[in-house]
């Protein structure tokens, strides 16, 4: 039971939205310039607000987090984060269209709408980890935007893994497939922000 309650802590202080918050928070630490209220509002919206409302509500309304829904059944919170990030990309493609240092939000929501549309695929066949994919997705992509160094935090997916199969929630395959996901989605809007 000690290491149930454990697992679920280690699933919430390192669940997707908030492994996003801490790389944001980083980014800020390191490009101080960035951190503004049309930056901040942004990413409250469009990274938070809108996609994990609805997580939220379900949680409310059913006392069962959509992480223990079967792949399927998660389909339309994924979807809801998908058109969520496009927006976000928009609004800090247009409102930070000439400056550079904004480039990683940009990639941020890039990520997102990559790795949104790669969990409605693997939703359909499996259940992808959200926990292993939403904590490499943002590490990744801050490590290529301020160094390599970064990968190092990639150690605390140890207990994050641990956690979801403690809990029963996810499978080896499910963990490993979601940390893909997660990993894929950030080279790939590195590169297509910098094309």
């Amino acid at each position: 039971m000690k290491s149930q309650r454990i697992a679920q802590f280690i699933s919430q202080i390192l669940n997707a939205p908030i492994v996003c918050a801490y790389a944001l928070m980083i980014y800020w630490v390191f490009i101080p310039s960035t951190l503004n209220i049309m930056s901040v509002t942004g990413a409250i919206l469009f990274l938070f607000v809108f996609p994990w409302a609805p997580v939220l509500l379900f949680y409310l309304k059913s006392r069962v987090g959509p992480s223990t829904l079967s792949g399927k059944k998660r389909i339309p919170f994924v979807f809801i984060g998908f058109i969520s990030y496009i927006i976000g990309a928009i609004y800090f493609s247009y409102v930070f269209s000439d400056n550079n240092s904004y480039k990683f939000f940009v990639a941020l929501h890039i990520t997102y709408i990559i790795f949104s549309a790669l969990l409605i695929l693997g939703n359909i066949v499996s259940k992808p980890s959200v926990h292993m994919g939403g904590f490499f997705a943002p590490i990744v992509l801050l490590s290529l935007f301020l160094g390599w160094h970064f990968l190092l935090l990639t150690i605390l997916s140890i207990p994050i893994a641990w956690s979801r199969k403690e809990l029963g929630v996810h499978t080896k395959n499910q963990l490993i497939t979601g940390t893909f996901i997660g990993i894929i989605s950030a080279i790939a809007s590195y590169f297509l922000v910098f094309l």
